[in-house]
């Protein structure tokens, strides 16, 4: 099986250069593998990590350039410019850990009606030492309905003929996309996979390290978290367009409360920003005809 390790980065040059020293150290150790390397623009400092690499590489090495900004859009364009038939996805503030490609490259070749997934991701700051989001091999039947974070754009695969058949990642979603759905486009990709009839599997033995060096409680964990409670609603309001009305539960699971008891502040701070944020894609929706 040859897979193709697909890896965006914008502005990071420090974090970029550690992350492909740890994915160097497992794409070296198998015949067939490739990386594909996507800056933005004219990010220059990047560009020149990425090439750099290249020219020392045990591994054969591809380096595009995005022609404009989002997350997306630069996936998109290491899809096309890949080869193999298992496509593997993570950011430039990830490491990759020993064993990470062998043991996806050894499930994927056993599980074969399974056609995407993703690996378990160790957060430096919140997860507990030596341990991961996925505590164990998971099968994810079609039509799961699943929240953001299982299948972790930084740490997620797909087989290539799932692009073939259902397009790549929606650029009007994710990082840098201009909208205010900066979170959803991995789960959303992973949930029409899904929703096409796709079987997934979850493999905690892919291990990413995630070093975004955010604080708890800094201003920028806070940025994020709405950010992404904002992206969440949006996700929410998509599946409910699409006739998957089952995502009322999925949002009713996702704010626990006791039965009968208010919630506090910040379980309705955190219903208000998704709530928004199902409100603005509707808007979008509405505003610019898509998914009518």
């Amino acid at each position: 099986m040859k897979v193709s390790l697909i890896i965006c980065s914008y502005g990071r040059p420090p974090s970029l250069a550690a992350c492909l020293k740890s994915v160097a150290s497992e794409a070296s150790l198998y015949d067939g593998s490739e990386i594909i390397l996507v800056y933005t623009l004219d990010d220059s400092g990047t560009a020149e990590v990425m090439n750099e690499f290249a020219k020392t590489s045990r591994t054969p090495v591809k380096v595009c350039r995005a022609d404009k900004r989002g997350l997306s859009v630069a996936r998109n364009v290491g899809i096309a410019n890949s080869t193999g038939d298992l496509l593997f996805f993570t950011d430039d503030d990830c490491l990759m850990q020993p064993g990470h490609l062998g043991t996806l490259i050894a499930e994927m070749e056993s599980e074969q009606d399974c056609d995407y997934g993703g690996g378990g991701v160790h957060d430096v700051v919140f997860s507990p030492p030596g341990t991961t989001h996925i505590q164990q091999k998971t099968i994810i039947k079609p039509r799961t309905l699943f929240l953001g974070g299982i299948v972790s754009g930084c740490n997620m695969f797909f087989r290539r003929k799932v692009f073939e058949k259902l397009g790549g990642f929606r650029e009007d979603m994710g990082a840098a996309s201009g909208t205010s759905f900066i979170g959803p486009e991995d789960l959303e990709m992973a949930a029409r996979a899904s929703f096409s009839g796709m079987t997934g599997v979850l493999l905690p033995g892919a291990v990413i390290v995630h070093d975004h060096k955010r604080l708890p409680n800094s201003n920028a964990m806070k940025e994020l978290a709405y950010a992404y409670n904002v992206s969440r609603g949006s996700f929410f309001a998509y599946m409910m367009m699409h006739g998957v009305y089952e995502v009322w539960n999925l949002w009713a699971e996702s704010s626990p409360q006791d039965k009968g008891c208010k919630m506090d502040r910040q379980m309705l701070e955190k219903l208000q920003q998704e709530f928004y944020g199902a409100a603005e894609y509707i808007a979008y929706c509405l505003k610019n005809n898509i998914d009518l």
